[in-house]
């Protein structure tokens, strides 16, 4: 058995970067970074997760900005590949949003945006 959910809380680092891609879908991709305060020893320190959301999740999250509170849900996604100059093998983690949980926005309630989400494609396929 295999499992692969991830729900993390967090604000975003920066506004959203959305963009569609030219494959015959026209799919719509968000990347966005969240950023969570945590208690070290001796203080605090933050976490960083780059996500990444696809059609009506991605563009619902265009609807948040800089510093807004959200809870996401997702998979882990692990990204390979080979450094064209030192020819080293690299990776990075990041989290394919299946669910964005937001906190109330001005002029939108969390559950419009939740029930649109909800008829979206979560993985962009």
């Amino acid at each position: 058995m295999n499992l692969n959910n991830v729900c993390f809380s967090g604000r975003l680092v920066k506004s959203p970067e959305f963009k569609e891609l030219t494959n015959d879908k026209k799919t719509k991709v968000i990347n966005f970074s969240l950023a969570q305060n945590i208690k070290v020893k001796g203080g605090e320190d933050a976490v960083f997760i780059n996500c990444v959301a696809y059609d009506k999740i991605a563009e619902n999250v265009t609807r948040v900005d800089k510093g807004s509170e959200v809870i996401i849900e997702g998979r882990l996604n692990q990204n390979k590949w080979i450094d064209a100059t030192t020819n080293e093998n690299k990776q990075y983690l990041d989290i394919i949003v299946h669910k964005v949980h937001y906190f109330p926005l001005k002029n939108t309630s969390s559950q419009e945006i939740q029930l649109a989400e909800e008829k979206g494609d979560a993985d962009g396929q």
